[in-house]
This record gives C-alpha cells, structure tokens and sequence, in this order.
C-alpha cells in the first residue's frame, strides 16, 4: 500500500458496473475509497459533492460521454486529476481526452498495474503541487518578514534621531525652570525688604498671570513629556529587538527578552482584555535566528488572545532545562476540539472565517521550532483553555561548537 496520507475517495465514473467493481477492488487493495456513479450526469453531481481531487471515467457512455464529462470537472476545478478509460484502437480518443488536460488514460482490457500507476502519477502530481503552493506561500511570508524587518529597523533607526533632540531639549527646558524658579525665589526675597507697595504690586503681578501655577504647571509637563519620550524610545527599542533583519545569521538570544518586546509590540492586541502574567526563569541565551523566534512568540500570543472572547489570562513560562530551555504559554480561552487538535499545524487549516486567517500561523510555528531542532507540544480543554509547550536547544542541530 502507498503512502496515501489523508486523501479524499476517488470518484469512479463508468457504465458497466463489472468494471465500475473491478475498479473499485483495485483501489480498495491500494488503500483508496471509491465514490461509483453510473453515468456522466451522476458522476458530476457526486463531484460537487464529494469534491474528489482523483476521477477516473469511461470515454464512451450513454448521454453525457467522458470527454464533456473531462470538461465540465476541468472547468469546475481545474486543478482535479483525471483519468480516462479508453477502449481498445480509440488512441485517438485518448489523445483528445490529454489534449483537454486529463492526467492519464488506460485501455481496456486494463490489469491491476496500469491503473495503479495513473492513479499513483495522479496522486504524486496532487502531491507536488500542495508542495509548491506550501514553499510559495512560505517564501512570500519569510520575504514578507525580511521587508517588514528592514522596514521596522528603518523607522527605528528614523525614530530615534528626532526622539533625541525632543530628549535633550526637554532636559534643558527643565534646567531653564529650574533657574527661573529661582529667580522668582530671590525676587521675593529681596522684594520682601523693598517698599512693601512694590513687593504688592509685584505679587499682584504675579497672581494675575498665574505665575505660579505656570512654573509649577511647566514643571509637570516637562517630566509627563519626559516620560511619554521615555516610553517611545523602549517602543523604539522594542521594535528593533523584534525586527532583528539578520535572519540568515544565527546569533546568542535570550528568548526573555523576546517575551518582553514581542509584549510591548502586540500590546494594543491585547490590553483591556487579556491579564498577562509572565514567569520568566534565569534562562541561558540559545544560539538561533532571534526574528523567527519572535515571530513564534507573536503568534502564539495573538492565538492565545485571539482564543479569549471578552476577558481572560495569558500565561508566560521559561525555564531552564538539560540541553535547553523551555517555554510555556498558556490561555484561558475556549480551548481546541480534540476531533481538530492533531490538525492546528497543517498548513492551511484554520477554524476562523473566511479571510480572517491564513491558517498558516500555527504551521509556521511548528516550522520553525523544528528547523532550531525543537520541539512543540499542546494541550487543551474545550472551554478551559491551551497550552503550548516548546522546547528550544542551545544550538540548532548541525551546528559544530565553536
């Protein structure tokens, strides 16, 4: 038996049922199923049906014959692989039928290993191209990663320049005060022993302008702008620790700090509804590729919040073990189904609504734990929640000490 993985039944189209049989106990010996229709008519409302991307079917039937049978499943999905069944001296039938895309023909009288083989060269093209359609999307996504990284190290490094003036200035602003709030305390001083009428025009002056209120006002705007300027500048920061453009370079991280920026850059996603918790161990930097580290941690966090419908907690774990160090990360949301959870890192799969996932996050994930030589567990709940448990090595596999 072949390798035939989680393959969908093949349909079978054919108007003598002894062939439609024998058909079916080739496959069956094989390991496929077999989806049987009587006639061509039959055969295209059990493809949209049953969506097979394997048929086989008879050239001459009555009513609908098998090349306009080949054309309407080609125009439906062109992408189905289909094999036809010619009859002996009809070469020029079967010559059409590839003329109009079929993946293969047969001639009757056919034995077990002719329909083997087409239906084996149908199944390893289906397997080829979901192969291709993976790396094309993969290398879109590391593409897009890599622009989005230099993008985010150029905004940074643009960010940083003005967010020093502002910085600087602030700190001399305040220095000004500072002297200016002096200089009133020694007018008043001085102006205490002068002619009391002056020293009360010159405090009437001052109330009337609010003078004082503004130097203490001044003073409180410049430490509040101190620190909003502070807080663009660990933004600044968190932003290139996330961006990390060297992703072909393999370099000491400590995945502590990736929780920390990768926290700081998805705040928005997940503030006023989700309490993080983080229980960050004294862990040993590891040898990796830090922006796919923290393009794991950013998807598993967003999961995690994405899983939380109004409120909920997000757990952080690291921790040191033999070889490596572990991460744990846990939600309260509404957990996987069971009948679903040994397919969250297919590619592709997704139980979110059309064009609100790619269903590719979680199989990027798993990936890239496994290129660092990780590994990648979960569990979950329905109702309760998932975990996910990974475990990175200090170095990639592969890699000789230096």
């Amino acid at each position: 038996m072949k390798d035939i993985g989680q393959f969908k039944p093949i349909l079978v189209i054919d108007d003598e049922p002894v062939i439609r049989q024998m058909v079916g106990l080739i496959l069956e010996e094989e390991g496929y199923e077999m989806v049987p229709a009587e006639d061509g008519v039959k055969g295209l409302e059990l493809f949209k049906e049953v969506k097979p991307q394997i048929v086989i079917t008879d050239i001459r039937m009555p009513g609908l014959d098998g090349t306009e049978v080949l054309a309407r499943i080609k125009k439906m999905n062109p992408e189905t692989e289909v094999i036809v069944i010619t009859g002996h001296g009809e070469i020029n039938l079967a010559i059409k039928a590839l003329q109009m895309d079929a993946s293969d023909f047969i001639q009757k009288p056919f034995g077990f290993e002719a329909l083997s083989v087409a239906v084996w060269r149908a199944h390893e093209k289906i397997k080829v191209r979901e192969t291709l359609a993976q790396t094309q999307v993969q290398l879109m996504h590391a593409e897009k990663l890599a622009s989005l990284g230099q993008l985010a190290a150029g905004v940074a490094h643009e960010v940083n320049n003005p967010i020093g003036f502002v910085s600087s200035n602030l700190g001399t602003l305040k220095k000004y005060v500072e002297k200016i709030n002096r200089v009133f305390e020694l007018s008043d001083s001085i102006l205490k022993g002068a002619d009391s009428s002056v020293y009360k025009e010159y405090q009437r002056i001052k109330r009337e302008h609010k003078a004082d209120f503004i130097l203490s006002d001044i003073v409180s705007i410049v430490d509040e702008s101190t620190e909003g300027v502070e807080r663009v500048r660990l933004i600044v920061q968190d932003l290139k620790e996330f961006s990390h453009i060297d992703i072909k370079k393999l370099t000491l991280y400590n995945i502590n700090d990736g929780v920390n920026s990768t926290l700081n850059i998805i705040s928005s996603e997940i503030k006023n509804r989700c309490k993080v918790e983080k229980y960050l161990g004294d862990i040993p930097s590891i040898l990796c590729y830090p922006q796919q580290i923290n393009q794991v941690l950013m998807n598993l966090l967003l999961n995690s919040a994405q899983a939380i419908a109004n409120e909920g907690v997000i757990t952080i774990h690291t921790y040191s073990e033999d070889e490596g160090i572990g991460l744990k990360i846990s939600d309260s949301g509404v957990g996987i189904p069971q009948e679903i959870i040994d397919k969250i890192f297919d590619p592709f799969f997704t139980t979110k609504d059309i064009g609100e996932g790619s269903g590719l996050g979680l199989h990027i994930v798993y990936n890239i734990v496994n290129t660092h030589g990780g590994r990648i567990d979960v569990k979950s709940k329905a109702g309760e929640g998932t975990t996910f448990t990974l475990f990175f090595p200090k170095k990639p596999p592969n890699v000789e000490d230096s």
